[in-house]
C-alpha cells in the first residue's frame, strides 16, 4: 500500500512539473512571442521602418533573462492550469518567420554588396580627372550635378554638389543616371536642417 502511495506521489510530482514547464512556454508566448510576431512579420517583408525598436531595445530581453518570471512562485497555482495547444502553432509560426527573415536578410546583404561596389567605383571616378571628363561626357549630359560653369577642359576635380554626394553614398549611382527627385528633395531638407545648405538653396 505504501509502495502504491509512493507511485501516486511520484506521478503527481511529474504532472505538476510538466504543467510548470508548459506554463513557462505559455508565459513566454504571452509576454514575448506575441509582441515579437508583428516585428518579425515586418522583418520578413523588409519593412524595417515599422519595427518597434523600443520593444527590441532590451525590454523583451529583460523578461527572458529574469528567471523569477518563470519561477514556481511567480507562475502561481498550477492546479487550475490547462495547456493551450495553440501555443505550439505560435512557436512554429515564429520559426517560419525567422527563416523567411533570414532569407530576406541574405538578399538585402547581396544588394548592399552591390551598392558598396557601386559607391567604390563612383569614388574612383571622382578622384580621377580623365575618368570624370569621360563620365560627364558620356553619362551626365546637361544634368547640373556640379553647379554652374563646369567646363569640359577640367584641370582639377570638380566638387560634386552635396545633395548628390549624399544620394550616391546612400543609394549608389541611379540607373540611367536619373536621380529620384523625391529622395533628392528629402536629402536637401536634411542638409538645410543640418545647416550644411542655405535655407533658400535651390538646385
Amino acid at each position: 500500500m505504501k509502495r502504491q502511495g509512493t507511485k501516486v506521489t511520484k506521478k503527481n510530482n511529474e504532472t505538476e512539473n510538466l504543467k510548470l514547464q508548459l506554463k513557462k512556454y505559455d508565459v513566454i508566448n504571452k509576454r514575448v512571442v506575441s509582441r515579437l510576431q508583428p516585428n518579425l512579420t515586418d522583418f520578413r517583408e523588409g519593412d524595417f521602418g515599422n519595427i518597434d525598436k523600443e520593444t527590441l531595445s532590451g525590454e523583451l530581453a529583460l523578461i527572458l533573462v529574469d528567471n523569477k518570471n518563470f519561477s514556481k512562485t511567480r507562475l502561481g497555482n498550477l492546479d487550475t492550469y490547462n495547456y493551450n495547444p495553440k501555443i505550439f502553432n505560435e512557436f512554429k509560426s515564429i520559426c517560419f518567420k525567422i527563416l523567411d527573415g533570414l532569407e530576406r536578410g541574405l538578399l538585402l546583404d547581396d544588394k548592399n554588396n552591390i551598392l558598396v561596389e557601386s559607391v567604390r567605383r563612383s569614388n574612383e571616378i571622382l578622384k580621377d580627372i580623365d575618368s570624370i571628363k569621360e563620365y560627364v561626357k558620356e553619362r551626365f549630359g546637361g544634368i547640373n550635378l556640379f553647379g554652374s560653369g563646369l567646363e569640359t577642359a577640367l584641370t582639377v576635380a570638380p566638387k560634386l554638389k552635396r545633395e548628390y554626394e549624399v544620394y550616391i553614398e546612400r543609394h549608389g549611382m541611379p540607373e540611367g543616371f536619373i536621380f529620384d527627385n523625391e529622395i533628392l528633395a528629402g536629402i536637401i531638407k536634411e542638409l538645410i536642417d543640418a545647416g550644411e545648405l542655405d535655407e533658400n538653396y535651390r538646385r
